[in-house]
């Protein structure tokens, strides 16, 4: 809403329509599924109202596709999963035995270079990641509507997963799916290192004056806030906020399946969280979700790189090797 100006892009706006569908004034229709569908999800609705505004959101998707109307975009992603385990339809992160077990997810195990420097910094924490034969968290699945789906994905999720005890999860989103979805005990791996500071030894201080992005899902659902900030203090950084963080953070534009059925769109949101990203003065804009790290980076890109975009896994790891 606060790139297009349309009112159905509201929570205000998607709430009205949903009432008018309860009252049988609004007909399902591929117009009332575009618009239902435009939405990142990122809850800084449910933060400054009392409504439950993502949940309305989400099962008004649910109902559209039990009814045959769907984004075809997020219909091919949610068979990837179902047919490959993947959002890509790629292999997972390839299993490995070790004593913590991390729960990889897609995107991390899609990016496999990021993925070996992030179980480096693990290492370098004392921590010996074991990584199990993995499938999609089902998140995609039950936010883009397809219950099915998400219920077969999530039987097998519980097969792997269920006798592990705690995981760690590298990925903000599957933390949440993990916790409140399939209420498994699992924390973000950020916890875990915050945890172990005293274990962390910086041989190459930072230096860099550093902005940090609240992922919606680590800040929002999870309450991750202070962690990665101690951990970015810790390694030498000098920390400026960006107007709008913790709680209250702004989406990278990235979530809710946006990125798959409106780029332009995800996009705008991306940049306009850039720009307050160098409102701050800082050399440095970083952050630990892939989604947010790859949406910001390209939008920064676009705009001729007025900022550094980094993942904090890459700082943390500079600074520890």
């Amino acid at each position: 809403y606060s790139v297009t100006g349309r009112m159905v892009h509201s929570s205000t706006g998607k709430n009205r329509v949903i009432r008018g569908y309860l009252e049988g004034k609004v007909k399902p229709s591929k117009e009332l599924a575009e618009a239902v569908f435009t939405c990142t999800l990122c809850g800084n609705c449910d933060v400054m109202c009392a409504v439950p505004n993502t949940e309305h959101f989400i099962a008004m998707r649910q109902e559209l596709v039990d009814q045959g109307f769907f984004i075809e975009e997020l219909d091919q992603v949610s068979r990837n999963v179902e047919e490959t385990g993947s959002i890509y339809a790629q292999p997972m992160a390839e299993p490995r035995e070790g004593e913590v077990t991390v729960y990889v997810g897609c995107r991390w195990g899609y990016r496999k270079n990021a993925l070996r420097k992030i179980l480096r910094v693990l290492q370098l924490a004392g921590m010996e990641p074991r990584i199990l034969d993995e499938v999609c968290c089902g998140y995609p699945l039950r936010v883009f509507g397809f219950q099915e789906r998400y219920g077969s994905n999530r039987e097998r999720l519980e097969a792997i997963l269920e006798a592990q005890g705690e995981v760690l999860t590298l990925c903000p989103t599957c933390t949440v799916e993990l916790v409140e979805g399939l209420e498994l005990p699992a924390k973000h791996a950020l916890q875990a290192l915050a945890e172990r500071m005293d274990q962390l030894e910086v041989k190459k201080r930072l230096d860099a004056v550093v902005t940090y992005h609240d992922p919606c899902h680590n800040a929002r659902y999870m309450g991750v806030v202070e962690e990665p900030r101690q951990l970015l203090v810790h390694i030498g950084a000098e920390l400026v906020e960006m107007e709008d963080h913790g709680a209250h953070t702004t989406c990278c534009g990235g979530g809710g399946g946006l990125v798959s059925t409106r780029s332009d769109l995800s996009m705008e949101v991306a940049k306009a969280r850039v720009e307050e990203a160098v409102a701050t003065g800082a050399e440095v804009l970083t952050t630990d979700c892939p989604t947010c790290f790859t949406n910001l980076k390209e939008a920064s890109q676009d705009m001729g790189n007025p900022i550094k975009v980094v993942l904090v896994w890459d700082l943390l790891l500079r600074a520890l090797k």
